[in-house]
């Protein structure tokens, strides 16, 4: 489409002050900030991506475009939540994570903002080891772990990743998305997550009715 060329051409452009222009002219033109953060700055992000593996572009083009793309994000505030009853009342402590060395961040950038949109609360580290994670686990107690995974994670660090949050918080549930569910059975079969699934809802849905059951039996 016409504003995914316009904000790809600028993510790869040398002027940075272009980029920038580019966002506040989309915005002039009416696109929201739900359609930026949520359908065109993935898609672009996308694109970027398939231009590297196809050659098109260099790595230097494609990480300065995602870098773009990924401070954008940042900086976009939250509308009016989309998801008033994502959880029937309920706010989760969400931790996103991404596994240090990872290269893909935006998806849970993305994941993080649709979470808070959510009225959910979210602390997201896109370094997630031992050390950082020891370091979260001295502030807060999470309700729930999602892992955004590619489907170049060895099965077995996320295996460890996993055992790893549910050692420090272990009445979480520990949710695995990304390109890394399209992994044959047998690979994702070692992961032992709490359930598999790119829909954050779902996540949500599972991990809500633990806090409500749990909730129920204080009260009882």
């Amino acid at each position: 489409s016409d504003v995914s060329d316009r904000l790809y051409s600028a993510s790869i452009c040398q002027d940075p002050a272009h980029f920038s222009q580019t966002m506040l002219d989309l915005q002039n033109d009416g696109c929201s900030n739900d359609f930026l953060a949520f359908e065109l700055i993935p898609n672009v992000a996308r694109r970027l991506g398939a231009s590297w593996v196809d050659d098109v572009i260099s790595f230097a083009d494609v990480s300065i475009g995602c870098a773009r793309l990924q401070s954008a994000l940042r900086k976009l505030p939250d509308d009016i939540p989309r998801y008033v009853d994502a959880c029937d009342g309920v706010e989760l402590n969400c931790l996103v994570l991404v596994p240090a060395g990872a290269q893909h961040t935006m998806g849970a950038m993305v994941l993080a903002k649709q979470l808070r949109q959510a009225r959910q609360r979210v602390v997201i580290e896109l370094t997630a080891q031992e050390a950082t994670l020891s370091l979260l686990a001295k502030q807060h107690d999470f309700d729930v772990v999602l892992i955004s995974a590619s489907c170049s994670e060895d099965p077995a660090d996320i295996q460890s990743l996993i055992q790893t949050c549910r050692n420090y918080w272990s009445a979480c549930r520990v949710i695995v998305g990304g390109s890394f569910c399209d992994l044959s059975e047998s690979d994702l079969g070692t992961v032992l997550a709490d359930r598999l699934t790119n829909d954050w809802q779902e996540a949500l849905d599972l991990t809500s009715r633990d806090f409500t059951r749990a909730h129920v039996s204080i009260l009882d």
